[in-house]
């Protein structure tokens, strides 16, 4: 507003055309921003419990996990004379996503008497991001290093009993795509979509005899708002 304001002054005074004063007068991605974001996403857990000698698969479990995430983000944009902006981002989200399966026996097929749970919250992320600013309008890409807090459970059927549990940080990768507009000269909204995996947690199970192991990758939607300093 006070850019316009300083615009419309300007031409009166000088006598240009006002209409093609503003008409030069395009958004600045520059500079520090903060923000909160919400969403949804869903994914898919390998869990494993393997042999300690051999390595074999003894016992697995595939649970769906799925839930809302809410969290705040922190970036900063550094934009180029050719429209491209380029800059770093990182965000922390906490939530409730979960899920549940039945454990099957490899050998022989069968289910076992047993379920396991996964839960995963919180998670954070440190990305670069690259876009193509038109005016207001920025769609972008995005990539880094993540990390998610998960606990696994190993259930008993017929009484609830955790016999063991598996809790790591696991490191993982995500990338994603999103657009952003600034609706007014501080405040912007986007919408984007990221793809997460995380992998290679393990630990000595002696309830199941053998070495768990668990892996997952998720998939989110989210939209945001910005505050652009």
């Amino acid at each position: 507003m006070l850019k316009s304001g300083f615009m419309v002054v300007l031409c009166m005074a000088t006598g240009l055309s006002c209409t093609n004063a503003q008409a030069q007068e395009v958004y600045d991605w520059n500079g520090f921003y903060a923000g909160v974001f919400g969403g949804y996403n869903t994914g898919d857990v390998n869990y494993e419990v393997l042999d300690p000698t051999t390595g074999a698969t003894l016992f697995y479990g595939n649970p769906e996990i799925d839930g809302f995430f809410g969290g705040i983000d922190l970036g900063f944009n550094y934009q180029l004379d050719n429209g491209f902006v380029i800059g770093a981002e990182a965000d922390i989200a906490a939530g409730s996503t979960e899920g549940s399966s039945l454990m099957y026996d490899a050998l022989g097929g069968t289910t076992a008497n047993a379920s396991i749970r996964g839960t995963f919250s919180p998670t954070a992320s440190l990305r670069v991001r690259a876009g193509f600013a038109v005016d207001r309008f920025m769609p972008f890409i995005t990539g880094g290093v993540a990390l998610a807090e998960t606990n696994f459970e190993y259930v008993g059927l017929g009484a609830p009993v955790i016999l063991q549990g598996l809790q790591d940080v696991q490191l993982g990768w995500t990338v994603g795509a999103g657009v952003e507009y600034a609706i007014t000269d501080n405040i912007s909204a986007k919408a984007e979509y990221r793809f997460s995996q995380f992998g290679g947690s393990e630990e000595a199970g002696p309830a199941l005899g053998g070495t768990e192991r668990a892996s997952f990758h998720t998939h989110d939607a989210r939209i945001g708002l910005n505050y652009h300093f």
